[in-house]
């Protein structure tokens, strides 16, 4: 009886919830799935209506429902939401859009140069693998405009050279 009741625990049931079988799971996924779907698209018409809070809303919802992480779109279109609301919040904080501290005293370092480098790639290379998307195309131009001026030696007295 321990041992039913360690399975159950384990599977998330509580007492007397039915099990799932395989063929429901299957439903209960594809109708997740869809929900997601879902969300991800009211994201896209809110964010075309120009109401980044609401379209981030509908976006952290859809990354909440996928615990797997078997949604890469929803992960991708939270990190889009998290650069443009970065970019409204405060304009012209490059390191902000980034998603990268900017440097103590506000004049660039070494270290500062390669987290912005790190950052740009990570975001490009995420960004670039949703063309579909206004939001993550909005969010892909805006990571390349902050590090085109981060990385702007003539902008950035002192900057460290890549």
């Amino acid at each position: 009886a321990d041992r039913s009741i360690a399975r159950t625990r384990a599977s998330g049931l509580t007492q007397g919830e039915p099990a799932i079988d395989s063929s429901q799971l299957t439903a209960r996924q594809q109708t997740m799935e869809a929900v997601k779907k879902k969300q991800l698209e009211a994201a896209e018409k809110l964010f075309a209506a120009g109401d980044l809070r609401k379209a981030k809303m509908h976006v952290d919802m859809a990354v909440a429902m996928d615990r797997s992480g078997a949604c890469p779109e929803a992960q991708r279109a939270r990190a889009a939401y998290r650069v443009l609301a970065a970019a409204n919040s405060n304009k012209g904080d490059h390191y902000g859009v980034l998603g990268v501290a900017a440097p103590p005293g506000g004049r660039p370092t070494k270290e500062s140069h390669d987290a912005v480098k790190t950052q740009h790639k990570a975001l490009c290379d995420a960004f670039e693998a949703d063309k579909s998307s206004a939001a993550v195309a909005g969010a892909l131009k805006l990571v390349k405009q902050a590090f085109a001026a981060l990385t702007d030696i003539r902008k950035n007295e002192g900057a460290v050279p890549g």
